[in-house]
């Protein structure tokens, strides 16, 4: 075992950074790293609260199944309380938990009274367990009397289940004037969370899509950025590789136009790209940007923003599903993956170094 580890299907993690979370406030990302001397083989992953976390009054939004890339992790969380949350930099804020390992007791708090119908199986009046598998336990965190609440179980074959219901069950709502058209999510975003375009890789559910193979380039030439990027499709009506040239534009920015080309192509897909960064701004930061205006947790403009919200145009406007599946740039393993990276790699450098479409 590698010290302070117990099990090679769990580890710790810490806060990466500070991070102050104002009151009442949902949908904020904290960035969690896997503790010095511990690893997880696996890359799909529960988070389990430790007590610190509980100690802060902190609540996970939505499901606790996490992607862990690059010995990191990125969860979403709520501050239900009157007062600014500070999470102190290198805390252990939990465990992350091998998915394989179902004889594990997750247990995730939740806001407000939890109805009986979404399980069968009540341990008390604050503690339920998920059906059927009694794998997560959730405890009731807090009853708030001004809002609706929501929750999320994990059900039967691995199905995320979200619920919303009001605090007090049974009495109508009384709307105020003006407001008969107001949202009636748990919380501004909710809906665009859930329901996002952009979802982590399942081989069961891409069986059949096609996939594209993109990649960036950016570099100075005579003190001048150039960048472009190239795509290589499989599965797919286009079959000739593809290099595009961006101008004088940096990596960030080619990254993001590499995924605008490629979604103009197609309608339902798996995006294999080695960037964390195009990767986790779709899947996990793009729903709390747009309903913040495509400002950052520092209030400030979200870089690139026009080519995320042409991204996301395309995506709403034909109901597009796009999967993201990470693979490791300049691999050694040989396969599929690596064959589409490294040709992706090429055809990029050569959009940057002569432009033009091939």
């Amino acid at each position: 075992m590698l010290s302070g580890q117990t099990i090679p299907q769990a580890c710790q993690v810490i806060s990466e950074t500070n991070s102050l979370i104002p009151q009442r406030t949902a949908g904020v990302l904290i960035r969690l790293i896997v503790r010095k001397g511990q690893k997880l083989q696996s890359t799909c992953i529960f988070f389990q609260p430790l007590p610190y976390f509980r100690e802060l009054n902190l609540v996970v939004c939505g499901t606790p199944m996490l992607e862990l890339s690059n010995r990191s992790a990125y969860l979403l969380v709520e501050n239900p309380t009157q007062v600014p949350i500070q999470v102190t930099t290198r805390k252990h804020l939990g465990m992350l938990i091998d998915s394989s390992f179902h004889d594990f007791n997750l247990t995730n708090p939740v806001i407000g009274d939890m109805p009986l119908f979404v399980s069968g199986k009540q341990n008390s009046p604050d503690v339920l367990s998920t059906f059927p598998s009694d794998m997560i336990t959730i405890e009731r965190h807090e009853v708030l009397t001004t809002k609706s609440t929501c929750g999320a179980t994990l059900g039967a074959e691995s199905n995320l289940a979200v619920y919303a219901w009001a605090t007090h069950p049974g009495q109508p709502a009384q709307e105020e004037p003006g407001t008969q058209n107001s949202s009636s999510e748990p919380y501004p975003g909710f809906e665009t969370e859930f329901s996002s375009s952009h979802r982590y890789f399942d081989e069961n559910l891409c069986e059949g899509l096609p996939r594209a193979y993109i990649d960036r380039c950016a570099f100075l030439h005579e003190g001048q950025p150039q960048a472009g990027v190239g795509i290589i499709w499989v599965g797919h009506h286009v079959t000739e590789p593809n290099h595009y040239q961006l101008g004088p534009k940096k990596s960030q920015y080619a990254e993001i136009a590499a995924v605008l080309i490629t979604l103009q192509q197609a309608t339902a897909l798996v995006i294999c790209s080695d960037s964390n960064y195009a990767r986790h701004s779709f899947i996990s930061h793009l729903p709390v940007w747009k309903e913040s205006g495509m400002k950052n947790t520092r209030n400030k403009e979200v870089k690139h923003s026009e080519l995320f919200l042409a991204c996301d145009h395309l995506t709403t406007e034909q109901g597009m599903i796009v999967y993201w599946k990470k693979v490791k740039g300049h691999s050694r393993t040989l396969g599929l993956d690596k064959d589409g990276n490294d040709e992706a790699d090429r055809l990029a450098r050569l959009g940057a170094e002569s432009g033009g479409t091939n």
